[in-house]
């Protein structure tokens, strides 16, 4: 086969090899030998290939609008342009009638003006604009000058150049036309600017994909919009039909807001004037509103056949109309949300549940509190499923913008490839917990959102990472009790799926491994160093006397104490400030905490580790009398509950004080 691009070669520059090697033209075809079935095959395929990237060539003038910021600044213009003109223009034409007030009529026509020149500025830059093929043909941008010539040429160019054409400007060039069916026509033809509102759609498609709003969001803000647009242009109409009748107000729907000159006898306040344009639009909205959503009041009547037959049009076509928006809108307000929708309808069966099996009220309680909590995290697991259908590349820039900086926060995941952490991110899942509930995991902990852990005297918040060591087994892995401190939603990661991960990415493999082995030996020696610090009792020496433990003679004091604990208040201020000593003493007996320093009696690690081994009926008499402040009165206020903690769990105080 025909390698058409190589990595040293623009597509531009190879579009041009390829016309010159095989010439599209029988005659310059150069000799090629004899000729074979896949041999030919081949060429009419680099053939047809060379045609088709041809039009992928920028040319010289031509002009990107995705990329351009000038053309992105000149279609907002535009759009302020086709808003005018979706307004103003069919009001002007509507109700405009009374060309005497020069001042007025003149700041609208230069106004008018500046709009036709957008117009007409606009119909010469879509000369130079690369244009998009449509989707059966590839959504490719089409880049050469030729064809984005001739392709709006033979397009919309004549509907762009007439709604341009500055039709006010000709009557009042022409005034000597006189003629009234000439005016009414000239009047008619400024409606022709409503055709570039055609073109709007162009914009939109063009950055639609800048558009954070939901379809849904957008289709309702589109009901609206044309519901607006339907009931003015719809005034718009019924207040031209009077205002171009030859007879004048007199065989109209404003006959019947003629009212003299103005006032009444016994009212002194003007009434209503039916030759201002402002009173004609206010009650022609009046009754286009009245029409489309089929309230028909009947104050506001037809006077002629043309009325009554525009009457019949619009009647027909608002009730149309109004059944398809209120019709469209209920669809799309119904399923605007569907995970809200699904999340609604699970708490209703769970809700019904607890109803069914008269679950107490507290339980109960606590159940719909969770479920509350839970909507959020139910849509952020459907993401993961949602990214599959997108490319390769853009789930792994995804993933990097989701997950980069809680996967860098873990330090034998730093660094590593894009795709590795695009598969960590699919094998993680999602799991929420309680306030005040116990965490039992083996697995890597992330927490995802805003939520607190307490575990081993240290609080973790969002973005930290917990049980760092899962990879490892037996007893060599650091056992962490976890206690959840508010609702926590945590990421989680097996060890067997990140086996099965490195699998797939072997040169990942290695920095991670030796992130395990580093982690297994730092625990072992961890091991080692508590086994040597607390000395056998088959090592233990004979009682000394407290002038020996005041010389300081660590060693000593160590035998000395592991012999009889209560000798920890013979010690040196020193050595009761010494953890390690306090610890042996503490753990032969817990009533030996009263003779640790203040420091450690004020240090949560120690009152964990004291309360611990005091046991849940000591330590209340034991530890807390001599827990210095804040953390005595902590311990105090939860010592009611402790009961509860240890009933359920024996390891229950360590995490509690953690807590």
């Amino acid at each position: 086969m025909v390698q058409f691009v190589t990595p040293t070669e623009k597509p531009s520059d190879l579009t041009a090899k390829n016309l010159e090697i095989m010439n599209v033209e029988k005659g310059d075809r150069p000799d090629l030998g004899p000729k074979s079935p896949t041999a030919a095959s081949d060429v009419s395929a680099a053939q047809e290939a060379a045609k088709q990237m041809k039009h992928t060539e920028a040319g010289s003038w031509t002009i990107a609008p995705d990329k351009n910021k000038h053309v992105q600044n000149w279609d907002v213009v535009l759009c302020f342009a086709l808003v005018y003109t979706a307004v103003v223009t069919p009001a002007e034409v509507g109700f405009v009638t009374d060309e005497d007030k020069v001042n007025d009529y003149m700041a609208l026509f230069g106004v008018n003006m500046f709009v036709n020149a957008i117009f007409l500025c606009d119909v010469a830059l879509q000369f130079f604009l690369h244009y998009q093929l449509p989707k059966e043909k590839g959504l490719t941008w089409v880049r050469n000058h030729k064809r984005i010539v001739a392709h709006y040429l033979k397009g919309y160019f004549c509907l762009d150049f007439f709604s341009s054409i500055p039709f006010g400007a000709l009557g009042m060039m022409f005034p000597a036309m006189g003629d009234l069916a000439a005016a009414r026509l000239l009047r008619l033809l400024r409606l022709a600017k409503l055709l570039r509102i055609m073109r709007s759609s162009r914009l939109i498609n063009r950055y639609r994909a800048d558009m954070s709003v939901s379809y849904g969001i957008i289709q309702l803000w589109g009901f609206v919009i044309l519901a607006v647009i339907a009931c003015h242009w719809m005034a718009c109409l019924w207040g031209y039909t009077a205002n171009a009748s030859s007879s004048g107000f007199g065989n109209s729907w404003m006959t019947a807001f003629v009212r003299g000159d103005g006032l009444d006898d016994d009212n002194p306040l003007p009434k209503w004037n039916i030759k201002n344009p402002k009173h004609q639009y206010v009650i022609s909205l009046y009754f286009a509103i009245m029409t489309l959503t089929t309230v028909g009041y009947g104050d506001v009547l037809a006077q002629n056949i043309s009325e009554y037959a525009l009457m019949i049009v619009m009647m027909f076509l608002g009730g149309f109309m109004w059944a398809y928006i209120i019709g469209a809108v209920c669809a799309i307000t119904s399923t605007l949300d569907i995970k809200k929708i699904e999340h609604q309808q699970l708490y209703d069966q769970i809700n019904n549940m607890l109803v069914d099996l008269a679950i107490t009220r507290p339980v109960a309680a606590s159940v719909r509190s969770f479920l509350f909590q839970t909507e959020e995290m139910e849509r952020r697991i459907g993401y993961s499923d949602l990214i599959e259908f997108l490319s390769p590349e853009l789930q792994g820039v995804l993933c990097e913008e989701i997950s980069a900086k809680r996967l860098t926060a873990i330090k034998y995941f730093q660094h590593r490839s894009s795709n590795f952490r695009l598969a960590l991110f699919k094998r993680m899942t999602r799991r929420l917990f309680c306030p005040q509930e116990l965490i039992y995991e083996d697995r890597l902990l992330i927490i995802a959102n805003q939520g607190v852990i307490g575990s081993d005297g240290r609080i973790y918040t969002s973005g930290m990472a917990l049980n760092l060591d899962f990879f490892l087994v037996g007893e060599l892995r650091l056992v962490l009790m976890m206690r959840a401190l508010n609702y926590v939603e945590v990421e989680r990661l097996a060890k067997e799926d990140l086996f099965e991960i490195l699998r797939d990415f072997p040169e990942e493999r290695m920095p991670v491994m030796w992130a395990r082995v580093f982690s297994a030996l730092i625990r072992k020696v961890k091991q080692m160093k508590v086994q040597h610090k607390r000395p056998s009792r088959l090592a233990r020496g004979p009682s000394t006397t407290s002038l020996l433990f005041n010389t300081g003679d660590l060693v000593e004091c160590y035998q000395a104490v592991s012999s009889d604990p209560h000798k920890l208040k013979d010690v040196s201020d020193a050595m009761k400030d010494t953890q390690p000593l306090c610890e042996i003493a503490v753990g032969e007996d817990a009533a030996a905490f009263q003779y640790a320093s203040p420091r450690l009696r004020a240090d949560a690690h120690f009152v964990d580790y004291a309360v611990l081994h005091a046991g849940p009926d000591a330590w209340k008499t034991a530890v807390l009398p001599h827990v210095e402040e804040p953390l005595k009165t902590l311990l105090t206020r939860i010592s009611a509950s402790a009961k509860v903690f240890y009933e359920n769990d024996p390891g229950a105080a360590g995490s509690l004080c953690a807590c």
